[in-house]
């Protein structure tokens, strides 16, 4: 076990099995407490051995219960080519640990970041926080501008702000100031970085974008799958530690190319499933290749066509199934997310026939 997935406070634990153990005394809230509860609070506080007073246990749940009843999901405002992740029934924007799925070359990192950046648009007590694992600071920054300027600047040796209208210079200058990018990442180190950034951009809400798990260098006395399980579930306590302030985890995920051989969809990892609050699956178009050594017809995805369907496979607060389709242009933006299919076992429109292999289908999607 890694050092930052362990609990670094004895009486943090203590707390946490406080409030499993007394909760259910305050469901039917302050009325519920008399002096048999009292009783029992002093004995379960007694037998956890903490610091605390019963009369500091009755404040503190009673208060913290009262938040948690009174607590509401508030997606955050995207424009208009991400706002189906926000229907109602789905709320997917919002403070949670959120996992980017796909084959690599699919469009992972710029959907992170475009979505990224159109959270910051319209949220602007926002900043974001990308590790860059895969791709340079540079090249991360070429595609950002191009996403903010709408045109792609990798076939530009130089931007000038000179070239903008004065709103769109001052716009960039918004966005580009509460961005920051990392080529390196630290577990240990995350959630203080995290914080800085806040500060240094002058924000209480904090976007993580992580690009992407399987990059990471895993230690010598480490098991592959053992330490990215560890990271999975260390950024599911700091994403729920930074929450209250506002924060969102993305976390870029490839899948799994043996899936006859497992049933994880995520590759290296067993916890993604488990740790993630939301999972974006992202896919292109399928296409029939013939195999050159078994001579076999085989369904692969097509990437070279632009474009690209988005599913949710997991959503804890709210509905999952829904796939919508948009296509990435070559400012690595994104059409405005159009819905394909809608819930687990609903039949797909007629424009998405799964009977063509040029079109897309999960179930035939080969790792």
């Amino acid at each position: 076990m890694t050092d930052y997935s362990k609990k670094t406070n004895i009486e943090q634990d203590k707390s946490e099995d406080l409030y499993k153990r007394l909760e259910p005394i305050f469901k039917k809230g302050i009325a519920g407490v008399n002096d048999r509860t009292f009783g029992d609070i002093e004995r379960i506080v007694g037998e956890l051995k903490t610091d605390w007073t019963t009369e500091h246990v009755l404040v503190k749940l009673i208060d913290d219960i009262e938040r948690i009843a009174s607590y509401t999901i508030k997606p955050y405002a995207v424009g208009d080519t991400f706002k189906g992740l926000n229907d109602p029934d789905y709320s997917l924007i919002r403070d949670a640990f959120i996992t980017i799925g796909a084959e690599a070359n699919a469009g992972k990192s710029s959907i992170l970041t475009a979505l990224s950046l159109d959270i910051l648009k319209h949220n602007r007590d926002t900043a974001f926080l990308f590790y860059s694992l895969d791709d340079s600071i540079y090249l991360s920054g070429k595609r950002i501008l191009s996403q903010i300027t709408g045109e792609n600047q990798f076939k530009s040796s130089s931007f000038n702000l000179a070239m903008l209208s004065e709103q769109e210079e001052q716009e960039v200058k918004n966005l580009l100031g509460r961005i920051v990018i990392k080529e390196r990442l630290n577990m240990n180190t995350l959630e203080l970085e995290a914080v800085k950034v806040k500060e240094i951009c002058g924000c209480n809400k904090i976007i993580i974008g992580i690009d992407y798990l399987q990059i990471i260098p895993t230690p010598p006395d480490m098991i592959r799958r053992e330490y990215y399980n560890d990271i999975v579930k260390a950024l599911k306590e700091i994403q729920k530690r930074l929450e209250p302030t506002g924060c969102i985890i993305f976390l870029l995920s490839q899948f799994n190319r043996d899936t006859e051989s497992t049933t994880h969809r995520y590759r290296e990892t067993s916890e993604i499933e488990n740790q993630s609050d939301v999972c974006l699956d992202i896919a292109g178009k399928l296409k029939k290749i013939k195999d050159p050594d078994t001579g076999k017809t085989k369904i692969i995805p097509d990437m070279d066509d632009n474009t690209r369907r988005v599913k949710v496979s997991k959503n804890k607060l709210g509905k999952k199934g829904r796939q919508w389709k948009t296509e990435i242009n070559a400012a690595f933006n994104f059409t405005a997310l159009t819905v394909q299919r809608d819930g687990e076992g609903d039949s797909i429109t007629a424009d998405d026939d799964k009977n063509n292999p040029e079109n897309f289908d999960w179930d035939k999607v080969k790792k």
